[in-house]
């Protein structure tokens, strides 16, 4: 088997275990603030805001996770703790691969460093199979690609 196929069955492998917890991975549109620039425009520390995008980071430190949510207007980055969503919620975010489209709702923090971030809870998944840069997909009212 090449690595391509390989990749794509390990992405399909997660496709059925996230079915298994009951989430169906190709689900329906989130509603969404806004656009990711218009979440930036908006952000103001404390507030509740939803987003949804494309995953084109992911790093798992462990008991958090950090993703970057990018949609044609921009980017925002994603912080997920396991104390604030559990750890059912932590072991969905492993099954997520980049180039997935996700929902997020969460509280707008600004870091030390001075980055925005969302401390996200998951709205909506639209798995895929390959990181395709032209795949594109309706999620919220908004295309991202």
């Amino acid at each position: 088997m090449d690595e391509e196929n390989e990749l794509i069955a390990l992405r399909r492998k997660k496709l059925d275990a996230l079915r298994a917890k009951g989430v169906e991975p190709f689900g329906s549109g989130v509603e969404v603030t806004g656009s990711i620039s218009e979440v930036r425009e908006k952000f103001k520390e404390g507030e509740t805001l939803r987003a949804a995008g494309r995953i084109t980071a992911h790093r798992d430190m462990g008991k958090s996770h950090f993703l970057d949510l990018r949609d044609a207007t921009g980017r925002i980055q994603i912080y997920i703790h396991a104390k604030e969503v559990g750890t059912e919620l932590i072991d969905l975010f492993r099954l997520l691969d980049l180039g997935d489209f996700i929902g997020v709702e969460g509280t707008c923090f600004v870091t030390l460093s001075g980055s925005y971030h969302e401390r996200a809870f998951p709205r909506g998944i639209r798995k895929t199979d390959r990181y395709c840069a032209r795949n594109q997909a309706l999620l919220g009212g908004a295309r991202f690609c």
